[in-house]
């Protein structure tokens, strides 16, 4: 027999409290999306932080090419799954297109997301010109998320799923809106595919927790796909998006492994290339046994082996294409895959990371 999840009073419910202390702590906020009501419940049970009901389910359940077509009644019904998956995250829900064209239209349908749907939280996507919404439905007890950057919901009129706030008119701009929404009731702000460096800037000035994706590592959480983290998206997937399938038993492994990385911001960084897809090589840097006689080689092994298990593993399993063949061999650097791993140090540690899997090969082998 199929059982439901315990009861929600055994576990102490995320609030919009619970994240504030978060951010002002310094803690990351693990955030996810899920659809139904299983996948809602592993999420929960591995300790993601919050769960988004994301209008991506357009793409990734019901096959459109955009999120435009989803409707309110697809949001209230994947919502009412996923809520009762949940007793400890905390539960956020896409606002589809157009159901928030004026306040009051954006007020009925934000109560049916809370009332209908189970929603703690509504996300909209927009600007600064949509601070009156965000008034209207923060006076009225709705708390709500800003969404940022790349808007999905505007794609025909942006002409594609383009990096935003990449000029410094756009990045002011957007800065302005960051502060505008917050002033007007904002109680989180969503970053999506925007320069790291404004992302970071925009995170130290407002209040409110900053959830990022495809926005650098400098922002107070962050938040993939479900479906392209555990690598189900058909097609092609978001060049920030890693795969955690990758090595991973199971797809609860999966999801424990984005929640306990060290940092998961490191781990999903805008503009870098997944894992799962070949770079290649720059210029070869030539490998030699003097180098790990070196003093500067002796100090960054010392570096190396302080790190955790994990990260060292991690760092390890990100540049394995780097291991010489022979240990008088080139090294191919691959800088630019070696910065996504979040290890952004000088060449000869990367000599030295291949060095360090040549040993271990060899003396497996033997």
């Amino acid at each position: 027999m199929y059982t439901q999840p315990e009861n929600r009073s055994q576990a102490e419910k995320f609030t919009l409290a619970t994240l504030a202390k978060m951010k002002a702590a310094g803690e990351k906020i693990t955030c996810l999306t899920a659809y139904d009501a299983s996948f809602a419940a592993l999420l929960d049970n591995a300790g993601v932080d919050l769960v988004l009901v994301g209008d991506s389910l357009g793409n990734v359940i019901q096959g459109h090419a955009t999120t435009v077509p989803v409707s309110m009644d697809d949001m209230v019904y994947h919502s009412r799954l996923v809520e009762r998956g949940l007793k400890r995250a905390f539960f956020m829900v896409d606002m589809p297109f157009m159901s928030y064209p004026t306040p009051e239209i954006a007020l009925s349908n934000a109560a049916r997301l809370m009332q209908e749907g189970g929603a703690q939280m509504v996300k909209l996507e927009g600007s600064g010109h949509q601070a009156e919404i965000v008034q209207y439905l923060s006076e009225n007890g709705v708390p709500v998320c800003a969404h940022l950057g790349l808007r999905p919901q505007n794609v025909h009129k942006l002409g594609g799923l383009k990096v935003q706030g990449r000029s410094k008119p756009a990045a002011r701009k957007m800065l302005a809106d960051a502060l505008l929404l917050e002033k007007a009731g904002a109680d989180i702000i969503l970053l999506e595919l925007i320069p790291r460096k404004l992302a970071a800037e925009i995170t130290a000035k407002v209040k409110v927790p900053v959830i990022g994706i495809g926005a650098g590592a400098n922002v107070d959480g962050q938040i993939l796909v479900l479906y392209d983290m555990l690598d189900i998206t058909p097609g092609r997937r978001p060049r920030f998006a890693r795969n955690f399938m990758d090595g991973a038993g199971s797809p609860h492994a999966a999801v424990e492994a984005y929640v306990k990385a060290d940092s998961v911001a490191s781990l999903v960084t805008a503009g870098t290339v997944p894992a799962s897809r070949p770079l290649a090589p720059a210029t070869a840097i030539p490998f030699s046994a003097a180098v790990l006689r070196s003093s500067a080689c002796q100090r960054t092994l010392t570096r190396l082996h302080s790190m955790p298990p994990p990260q060292r593993l991690y760092a390890a399993a990100r540049t394995s294409h780097l291991a010489p063949q022979t240990p008088r061999c080139y090294v191919r650097c691959g800088y630019r895959r070696f910065l996504a791993s979040g290890f952004a140090l000088p060449w000869l540690v990367k000599c030295v990371m291949a060095a360090i899997l040549h040993q271990n090969t060899v003396s497996t082998d033997s």
